[in-house]
């Protein structure tokens, strides 16, 4: 998982992502139908600079939004 251009990348194509500010607050909720495997994309540009919490299924991981 990596941010570039303004997109948060998802390699391992986890079909279900929830984005939280620090706060807790849900700013992003994507389902997909990615059957596959294949990587996935979610645009975060209207997200503002900071820390964020990234739940893909039932794993948790961090990212830094510059």
């Amino acid at each position: 998982m990596r941010i570039e251009n303004g997109d948060l990348l998802i390699e391992n194509g986890e079909w279900r992502v929830e984005i939280y500010n620090v706060n807790g607050g849900l700013v992003v909720h994507n389902v997909s139908d990615n059957a596959d495997g294949a990587s996935i994309t979610i645009n975060i540009a209207h997200l503002p600079a900071g820390e964020y919490i990234v739940k893909l299924g039932n794993r948790v991981a961090k990212v830094m939004k510059k």
